[in-house]
């Protein structure tokens, strides 16, 4: 059974003295599971469509967290138990590739295996379901930590607006207290090609059951993804004075300690903090949140906040989450930032919707190389305007799409392709040399490429 602390009441500076605050349970009910997890990971591309404009941009290529299903307050999972981790890839950025390409590296916490009694679960924007299924091989496809398509050379696809769950079934040989589980997600985008640290803290119980406890009682806290949300009332129904509420969870085994918020304006600045006692037998897990009406008048719109969660048990050494930041909005309501990507909690593990049928979203193809050459047509003067021939030649097939001719980022010139080929016509240009950057902005079978030519304008 899970109780809520509320931190309320009086804010304490560690150099100013102590205050007094008073604990509030918040329910008798039994919280359900959900997914607990890490940070969102992101890749940064070139915009293809102002790359075609001749202004590029940069902006989020994808963005991508790792977690695992977790219910702490009934000691689920624990050792033995078939439990979930899963990953969640979305497309939000518009490279030239059409898309991002990518495939997971898995690593699981030491004494954490795959249970492959049952089947990993594939998404796309929601819909999927076990495999094996067209979009969602099966434990064949998994090898060393790796988890390849069986198409496009193995590789994933995800386009701008998509996005892609994958769920896999797992137990634990011992209790894990904390230890990551990792993932690397390397993509191919046309860009930089980098690689996504995905990281989760895991936790499972050595006993099954409400209340399960580790045989060595270890402690941690944790947060949901956010920690810190939009809300109009805070969980006690009271007007929430900045429009939003934090909140973490410390397994607590049982044990009797003090739950504690700590609060920095900056994280060279003085930390403040507020407390409540937790009696024994609370439960094994308990749930702290704020609206921040302690902390008036050092919240300031528009600036970063740093906060985290602790636990000190009663006699033992304090364990504190990580460091989670929220910025209020000028409005004086509601969070500013990047804020989640998608639904990180609800529903069933493996609560994908659907059974069969097919799972859009890949890229149809993975997609080769071009090599772009350019040259000066004739000899170009000051009074007419100049033209250069590009030739777009991909390791197969003809190249298709745009191409796209600047000059220090100034677009002076565009055309499409036919056969591979394009004469572009450019602006007047005055009397000199001219060093021309040639774009081709690549199409759904070939990659982006580019080319410099020099050009000379006679008067």
């Amino acid at each position: 059974m899970t109780r809520a602390l509320r931190i309320t009441a009086v804010l304490v500076a560690l150099l100013l003295g102590t205050g007094l605050l008073h604990p509030t349970p918040a329910s008798a009910a039994d919280r359900p599971g959900g997914w607990y997890d890490g940070s969102i990971g992101y890749t940064r591309v070139v915009n293809c469509f102002g790359l075609i404009q001749g202004t590029p941009y940069t902006e989020a290529g994808i963005g991508a967290y790792a977690g695992y299903w977790s219910d702490p307050d009934s000691g689920v999972p624990a050792v033995g138990q078939t439990f979930w981790i899963h990953y969640s890839v979305h497309g939000l950025g518009n490279p030239c590739l059409g898309g991002t390409y990518f495939r997971p590296r898995i690593a699981l916490p030491p004494g954490v295996v795959f249970d492959t009694t049952q089947q990993i679960r594939c998404g796309y924007n929601g819909s999927g379901g076990p495999a094996p299924m067209q979009g969602c091989p099966g434990w064949g496809n998994l090898a060393n930590g790796t988890y390849s398509n069986n198409r496009d050379q193995g590789l994933w696809g995800v386009a701008q607006g998509g996005r892609w769950e994958f769920q896999f079934p797992v137990r634990a040989t011992q209790p894990v207290s904390g230890a990551n589980l990792s993932i690397a997600l390397d993509t191919l985008d046309g860009n930089s090609d980098s690689t996504v640290a995905l990281r989760a803290p895991v936790y499972v119980f050595a006993v099954a059951g409400s209340g399960g406890t580790p045989a060595t009682p270890s402690y941690q806290v944790l947060y949901d993804t956010p920690s810190t949300v939009a809300a109009a009332q805070n969980p006690d129904g009271g007007a929430t004075p900045y429009g939003i509420v934090s909140e973490f969870q410390a397994i607590t085994n049982n044990r009797a300690g003090v739950l504690r918020i700590e609060f920095a304006t900056g994280l060279d600045q003085p930390i403040y903090q507020v407390e409540v006692p937790v009696p024994a037998n609370f439960g094994a897990s308990v749930y702290g949140w704020t609206d921040w009406a302690p902390f008036a008048g050092l919240i300031v719109p528009g600036r970063k906040n740093y906060w985290r969660g602790a636990f000190t048990p009663t006699g033992g050494t304090t364990v504190y989450g990580p460091m989670q930041t929220f910025t209020v909005a000028s409005s004086g309501t509601g969070t500013t930032g990047t804020g989640p990507i998608g639904g990180t909690t609800g529903g069933t593990p493996g609560g994908l919707s659907g059974s069969s049928g097919a799972i859009g979203g890949s890229v149809t193809s993975l997609k080769v190389a071009a090599r772009v050459s350019a040259k000066v047509v004739g000899k170009p003067t000051a009074r007419r305007k100049a033209k250069v021939q590009v030739v777009v030649r991909p390791a197969r097939g003809v190249a298709t799409g745009a191409v796209t001719v600047t000059e220090k980022g100034r677009k002076v010139g565009s055309g499409v392709l036919r056969g591979g080929k394009v004469v572009v016509t450019l602006k007047k240009l005055k009397a000199g040399k001219h060093r021309l950057v040639v774009r081709y902005a690549g199409s759904q079978a070939t990659s982006p490429a580019s080319a410099t030519v020099v050009l000379r304008v006679r008067r």
